[in-house]
């Protein structure tokens, strides 16, 4: 009776280890089925960007929501730098 016991443990074992092997080949077989997607996806976006690219700037088409603003600047533009002598620069700066 032991004997029969260990006989069907090692083939339970040998079922559990083919199991696995099978459940790691169907893991790999389905991350190789969604690279080639992956891929498809960019390469289909790249295309996209390039027709985008050769519209002759006919953006209004494919705005995705994007507006084009100017930020709004708080400070002044810059002022007018004059060729002016050392001397008079110091003088304006020693009056602040």
């Amino acid at each position: 009776k032991l004997k029969n016991l260990q006989a069907e443990v090692c083939g339970l074992q040998g079922e559990i280890g083919r199991l696995r092997k099978e459940d790691k080949l169907m893991v790999e077989a389905e991350k190789k089925n969604k690279l080639p997607s992956e891929s498809e996806k960019r390469v289909l976006i790249c295309r996209l960007k390039e027709n985008r690219h050769s519209n002759n700037g006919d953006w209004s088409k494919y705005s995705e929501g994007r507006t084009t603003t100017k930020p709004s600047c708080s400070r002044p533009p810059l002022r007018e730098i004059k060729n002016g002598s050392v001397a008079t620069a110091r003088q304006r700066n020693s009056h602040c």
